[in-house]
């Protein structure tokens, strides 16, 4: 495809009807802002620091509504569930493994096993480095 390039005149005659469409008033703001930019101050950020009304520490989320709002969902899910809980069908498998770290011997389901039998570590160890 071949470059096309515009004339001087015709990126003028652009210019001019996106003028045209704006309006006025912003049309002369753009005007003022572009000839004479003004210096600005520095305005400090106010830190957002917590809340005190009545010199106690003030909890905008007691006024919101969602603080209520998890109490409907279960009244609501109450009224829509049409079925009760179904008990489980499937028991879970429960494996002897021992750890290799500290060598005890736990009864743990074959699910918590994923990397096998060896590669078992118990809680207590779990939670130390290493």
């Amino acid at each position: 495809m071949a470059e096309e390039q515009l004339s001087e005149s015709q990126i003028k005659q652009m210019i001019g009807m996106l003028k045209a469409m704006l309006p006025e008033d912003e049309a002369k703001a753009e005007k003022s802002v572009a000839t004479a930019p003004q210096a600005t101050k520095a305005v400090p950020i106010k830190n957002a620091g917590p809340d005190y009304r009545n010199n106690q520490h003030y909890n905008k989320f007691e006024d919101m509504a969602e603080r209520n709002m998890y109490k409907q969902d279960t009244e609501i899910q109450k009224k829509l569930s049409q079925y009760d809980p179904v008990p489980r069908t499937r028991q879970a498998s429960m494996v002897d493994a021992k750890c290799r770290m500290c060598g005890k011997t736990e009864t743990v389901s074959a699910q918590l096993l994923h990397e096998g039998a060896a590669r078992y570590k118990c809680n207590d160890c779990a939670r130390g480095s290493g």
